[in-house]
């Protein structure tokens, strides 16, 4: 359980400290744009995970 949830305090800092700088090369905004979608795709991951989890231990105790 601790690991989940550091994992989704880790995941939920990334996606808290984007870039902020605009003017850049194309290059550039499309690495930040493929780092973005990742965080997301990562967070979705983490979460479905700890959902999983949770609903699991919930039918456990029942």
């Amino acid at each position: 359980m601790i690991a989940s949830l550091t994992l989704l305090i880790i995941a939920s800092i990334s996606f808290l400290l984007l870039p902020t700088l605009t003017i850049q090369l194309w290059r550039l905004l499309m690495q930040i744009k493929y780092v973005f979608a990742y965080s997301l795709g990562g967070m979705r991951l983490i979460c479905q995970g700890f959902y999983k989890w949770r609903k699991s231990k919930a039918f456990r105790c029942r």
